[in-house]
């Protein structure tokens, strides 16, 4: 009777550890899985529009029954970061569509609650906003002239920079048709010209009436 009692509990503690390791790997692979196994596509489109036209959000999920909520954060040009709750269509998807007013570059991205309380956020996408489609960051710069000399058609600083250390900017170069990335002189020298020219004929008014004035002096002490 003693030995059996012994096994019989030597099988009751066989059971509680083969029960907490099966819980613990349960645990695991409930606390695993990957934004990629629960969010299956998430994009935005178009990835430039206009204002106060439609933006579509589609988000579609490995299946809605390990999902309990899909919020859509999106971040604005101001900062401002705007939550909404997306809702299934009948196909399936997630999907929000909306028309936006702010002119600029806007970031988004889902979080994801699942049925077992998990949060998963997704990675970022990018939109813009542009008032016109051939200058999506609305520098003054178009698109093709940017991709033409290496610049940035999605960062609208670069207007403002001087990459080839001429004293003018991008932007400058543009509006006179000179390469943004080569230091002409002659150019250069013109446009100086061009940028003082007010200076300039001040400055010979000047000489002109000093020069009258200096040969005025003797010609009136001759007479």
């Amino acid at each position: 009777m003693k030995i059996q009692s012994s096994g019989n509990t030597s099988h009751f503690f066989l059971i509680i550890v083969v029960f907490f390791i099966c819980s613990r790997v349960l645990c695991c692979s409930t606390l695993s899985v990957d934004t990629d196994e629960v969010i299956l596509y998430f994009d935005v489109q178009p990835p430039v529009q206009t204002p106060e036209e439609n933006v579509t959000t589609l988000c579609t999920v490995v299946t809605s029954r390990l999902v309990s909520s899909i919020r859509l954060h999106t971040v604005y040009p101001s900062g401002v970061d705007s939550t909404i709750n997306m809702q299934r269509s009948p196909e399936g998807k997630y999907v929000y569509i909306n028309a936006y007013e702010s002119i600029g570059k806007y970031s988004c991205y889902l979080v994801v609650t699942t049925t077992t309380g998990r949060r998963i956020q997704s990675s970022l996408r990018e939109f813009w906003i542009t008032p016109d489609l051939e200058d999506i960051d609305n520098d003054g710069m178009p698109n093709w002239w940017e991709d033409y000399y290496y610049l940035n058609a999605y960062y609208p600083s670069d207007a403002l920079e001087d990459h080839d250390y001429d004293g003018y900017t991008n932007r400058q170069e543009f509006q006179w048709n000179t390469n943004p990335l080569k230091n002409d002189i002659m150019q250069n020298a013109y446009h100086r010209l061009e940028d003082n020219r007010g200076y300039l004929g001040f400055s010979l008014f000047l000489v002109m009436l000093l020069a009258l004035i200096t040969y005025a002096k003797p010609l009136r002490g001759s007479l």
